[in-house]
């Protein structure tokens, strides 16, 4: 409803004012000028946003997809909308026609509808990234964010037809006969439920939705937070930069969600006060003057202007090859300023800055690198454990505190990976080299041939297979490998249909070796050892009799191994089999046999925690397989400078081997591959010693920024060396 429509009904009514003269001068030219000024700085930052985002494939993100829109909201009602308005006040009557009385202010009502929406959408899309990053990388593509911004455009041209329809002529007087453009509805009962609705659409549901996503986005801020639990100085200034970084994004909130109750509430509370019979000359002229309230809303693109200003300001000062190398903070600079909480939870693989020490990027292929959040609980907690007054390092196994930590851990671990019923997880001691011999005196012994099957592809599973050997007959199934650098094609295995099991290494880490398929067995009992890669993907448990990993590589430090092991093959134990290695004996005790590894189970439910908030085992195989690509495509393209001896279709996503130089790899050249990234701040990339070269473990907490700053360094080196 415009400011026209009711000064057609307030110009034939008898409320209307007795002599008053024409508008007065600051009436007929001030707001113009103002309307002027904000008309072109408005089309000139508008229009640079578009061509810098629209210039730089790079540059295509969600966020700028969002920006764009409302950008093209904002040239859309400047153009078409903003002159017309201002002929208002220095002119006493609509001189453009009908037909142009219908655009404008449908134009106008799409124009508003359209930008409340983004709004809303760009809420909920930062609230999503915020709290769910990993996730997000399924979902939240260029090509979704496009088709929500044509969504919103087709919804507001469709439920603005209403202005179009009703929109019209009508004759009045206001000192002398005078044409103004107006409203008429067939009755005021549907122009009330019409504006019923517009207050709803464009400013209330907005509004709720706003402030929805941003309180919850700090809410969930506020859970990770870091606070000091003594009266160290490291902890207290660590603590005061969390709640630094949590009071400059509240504020930010508090302002933005103040802007857009400031700017458009007025206009529209006096539209309904004016539809639902409060109607004077006082009202009319101020809802005149809330049109130019409406253009507060310019905030939204001084915002425009003020994020994208220094995002295309550092792009533009940058050479062609830092455009290239730094990319991905450029396109994502503006995320990082309005979700400060994402460097805080470190979910989407931002640099946490709650943190003043530097660290580097741990590449090793294990121990590996943990979560800085995860690392951030535990030092919170290492005095205080939820406010008991100890630390898990001082707690009982034996305690009520301790259970809660195992039983959270497992029911996690449950959830994670769909573990049926008929399954018993267990937490034992030995590391995964432990379990090879855990593993036959376990099982050899469920048939009388006391006979595994073994898929030797690399350095782990041949160490299982000789310690198997000690407690009865292991047949390899497939020919000798020469190198481990393939999987031997399934048609050329021999199983044994007597074998109690069939064992295979899901990822070589060593070798670099990954299967991407699991093993048909004919039948026999499925056993995995997925230490390297152990929810870096899905796995389907049901198909297994059991799997065991080692924590220390994707779901915490080490000290835990986890087994988990289908009921039915318990109680099968050799006689020489000692008793903390009896599955039997430890399912019954619920791991709580001898001492557990209190800390590490611990480590390991704040892992779980992790990637449960971030997606689960479907978000990391998404993120890993983007991270191994990287350093793939690179290798694959460097014309053999940089050369990954493992057949492609084996190649593992969490330990990527490689030599310099040539096949088979230069020494000397390695060597300052390797320097050159220790100076970088990257850490143990150093090849195993029985395999040489080089080797980048990319598990599940390595970034994908920090693989992005292993493949600018790579790309860098074969540029100087090629």
């Amino acid at each position: 409803m415009t400011a026209d429509s009711d000064c057609a009904s307030l110009c034939n009514d008898s409320a209307a004012p007795k002599g008053r003269g024409p508008p007065v001068l600051v009436d007929a030219w001030l707001v113009p000028t103002f309307f002027g000024l904000i008309m072109l700085v408005g089309l000139v930052g508008n229009s640079l946003v578009i061509h810098v985002v629209t210039k730089h494939q790079q540059m295509k993100t969600v966020t700028n997809f969002y920006i764009v829109n409302l950008a093209t909201t904002d040239i859309l009602f400047l153009v078409c909308c903003v002159p017309f308005t201002a002929t208002l006040y220095p002119l006493p009557s609509w001189i453009f026609g009908e037909f142009m009385c219908r655009l404008v202010n449908y134009l106008q009502q799409v124009t508003a509808q359209a930008t409340c929406i983004t709004l809303s959408a760009m809420s909920v899309d930062r609230c999503y990234v915020t709290v769910y990053p990993l996730q997000s990388l399924r979902h939240r593509t260029p090509r979704m964010a496009l088709a929500v911004s044509v969504s919103i455009w087709i919804g507001a041209l469709l439920l603005s037809t209403p202005v179009a329809v009703y929109q019209r002529l009508e004759a009045g007087y206001w000192f002398g006969p005078q044409t103004y453009c107006s409203e008429v509805f067939p009755s005021a009962r549907l122009q009330r439920a019409f504006i019923i609705y517009s207050f709803l659409a464009v400013y209330l549901l907005p509004l709720l939705t706003i402030t929805a996503c941003y309180a919850f986005m700090l809410k969930r801020m506020g859970q990770t937070s870091v606070n000091p639990i003594d009266s160290g100085y490291q902890l207290q200034a660590q603590g005061e930069r969390a709640a630094a970084v949590r009071a400059r994004v509240s504020r930010m909130v508090v302002v933005m969600v103040a802007l857009f109750l400031i700017c458009w509430g007025p206009i529209q509370v006096c539209i309904l006060l004016q539809a639902f019979g409060l109607r004077s000359y006082v009202l009319y002229k101020l809802s005149r003057y809330m049109t130019v309230n409406l253009f507060l809303h310019g905030n939204r693109v001084v915002a425009v202007y003020q994020t994208v200003f220094f995002m295309i300001l550092n792009w533009c000062r940058r050479t062609p090859e830092q455009q290239q190398q730094q990319q991905s903070d450029s396109v994502e600079a503006e995320e990082e300023e309005v979700h400060g909480i994402i460097q805080q939870r470190n979910n989407t693989g931002r640099r946490l800055r709650t943190m003043e020490q530097k660290r580097v990027i741990n590449f090793c292929a294990g121990p590996a690198k943990l979560p800085q959040t995860v690392l951030l609980q535990a030092q919170k907690e290492m005095l205080s454990h939820n406010d008991l007054g100890f630390s898990v390092l001082e707690m009982s196994h034996r305690s009520s505190d301790f259970v809660k930590i195992l039983n959270k851990t497992e029911s996690l671990l449950r959830e994670l990976l769909n573990i049926p019923a008929n399954y018993k997880v267990m937490f034992l001691q030995g590391g995964g080299s432990g379990q090879f011999s855990a593993v036959p005196l376990n099982l050899i012994g469920l048939k009388e041939d006391k006979c595994a099957d073994y898929l030797v592809t690399g350095t782990w599973s041949a160490k299982a297979a000789k310690e198997a050997e000690k407690y009865g007959k292991v047949n390899i199934v497939h020919p000798k490998l020469d190198s481990y650098t393939k999987i031997p094609d399934p048609g050329s295995w021999t199983l044994n249909p007597s074998a109690s099991y069939v064992y295979y290494c899901a990822n070589e880490t060593v070798h670099g070796v990954e299967y991407n398929f699991t093993p048909e067995t004919n039948g026999a009992v499925l056993v995995s050892d997925m230490s390297s890669n152990f929810l870096s993907r899905p796995v389907d448990v049901s198909k297994f009799g059991l799997i065991f990993a080692g924590a220390q590589k994707n779901v915490g430090c080490a000290g835990v191994t986890v087994v988990i092991v289908r009921e039915d093959l318990i109680g099968h134990t050799l006689k020489e089999c000692p008793i903390v290695l009896d599955y039997k004996v430890q399912a019954e005790n619920n791991s709580l046999y001898n001492t557990p590894p209190c800390f590490s189970i611990y480590i390991m439910g704040l892992v779980l925690e992790w990637i449960k908030n971030n997606g689960g085992s479907a978000a990391m195989e998404t993120l890993n397989k983007q991270k191994s690509s990287i350093i793939y495509d690179i290798i694959n393209a460097s014309k053999g400078f940089f050369d990954c001896p493992v057949d492609v279709s084996c190649r593992s996503r969490m330990n990527i081997p490689f030599r310099v130089g040539k096949k088979g790899g230069d020494e000397a050249l390695e060597k300052e591959f390797l320097d050159g990234a220790s100076k970088r701040g990257m850490i143990s990339l150093k090849g195993h010693r029985s395999v040489g070269g080089i080797r980048a473990s990319l598990y599940n907490a390595v970034t994908l920024e920090d693989t992005e700053a292993l493949g600018a360094y790579m790309k860098e080196f074969l540029k100087e060396h090629q």
